[in-house]
């Protein structure tokens, strides 16, 4: 009994990744069907060239009747369904709600990457003017596309084949590193540690001699990568889901002081780090989505 119970702890990990890994597939497989449908449809669309919109004069984002779904009888297959709300510069908020219910797709509408089928997100400057705005005909009649200045950290992150300095700035991939806003994402994100254990500090490959970062680290690389980019959107999707609770805490904690980060929406099924936001959207299994103040 005492062997069997031990070795099901051992296999515990290995069964949380296997469960991650098929919620990951269960939320993307209607984005997949949409590729493959666009891929084998015979007028191929031209790829649109991603234009970065200045945000630093953000004060508000504004959603307004927002639907969106992937069918098209959108009266049954509204993932999300007329959602209006307002959010003003400092706000923090928490996106919570069933595995494989839309709340990715938020973020994606959010960035600007994927349109709403109706409705529109609208960022507006300190005039109260919009200066950007997201709907289903933005960037239809050009082959430019313009999005806000934002951060994202996906569920799914990578390691490249680099230095650690490297790893984390290429966020900015076209500009020399600054060194200064490295520092501050290492320890913001909790790797700092883990950078000064290494002979080699932010030289060091973390992917040369069989060495491999764990699945906490890797996650910790992603959001220092994020706030090296220094934009006034910060996008996490499930951002500290491999990291135990404190280190969760803190990383959070840290992300919420920083001031040049006006709005944050996070993806989270964690409860516990739910009392660094200002609102909680939730989301319904008919596609509403509710709004609480937190």
């Amino acid at each position: 009994l005492g062997a069997f119970a031990f070795a099901s702890q051992r296999l515990l990990p290995a069964l949380q990744q296997i469960y991650a890994n098929w919620a990951g597939i269960k939320s993307n497989n209607a984005f997949v069907n949409s590729i493959l449908k666009s891929l084998s449809s015979e007028r191929q669309k031209v790829p649109k060239k991603l234009l970065i919109k200045d945000s630093s004069n953000l004060k508000t984002i504004s959603f307004e009747e927002i639907c969106f779904n992937y069918g098209e009888n959108f009266s049954r297959n509204n993932i999300i369904k007329n959602f209006s709300a307002e959010f003003h510069e400092g706000a923090r908020i928490a996106i919570v709600g069933p595995t494989g219910i839309g709340k990715s797709t938020l973020l994606d509408i959010i960035s600007c990457l994927r349109r709403p089928t109706s409705g529109s997100v609208n960022f507006l400057n300190q005039n109260n003017n919009i200066f950007l705005d997201n709907n289903h005909r933005s960037g239809e009649s050009s082959n430019t596309k313009h999005i806000p200045k934002c951060s994202f950290v996906p569920q799914f992150n990578y390691v490249l084949n680099t230095s650690l300095e490297k790893n984390i700035s290429i966020s900015l991939p076209n500009k020399k590193t600054n060194y200064k806003n490295l520092k501050l994402a290492s320890e913001v994100s909790l790797l700092s540690n883990f950078i000064e254990n290494q002979p080699k500090k932010f030289a060091f490959n973390p992917t040369l001699n069989g060495f491999s970062m764990s699945g906490g680290q890797i996650q910790r690389l992603a959001i220092a990568r994020a706030i090296y980019k220094m934009s006034p959107i910060l996008l996490l999707d499930e951002a500290t889901s491999a990291l135990d609770l404190k280190t969760a805490n803190l990383i959070m904690r840290n992300i919420s002081s920083l001031n040049h980060i006006k709005f944050i929406f996070a993806v989270t099924h964690s409860k516990e780090i739910l009392n660094y936001f200002s609102h909680i959207i939730e989301f319904k299994r008919n596609g509403e989505l509710k709004i609480i103040k937190n």
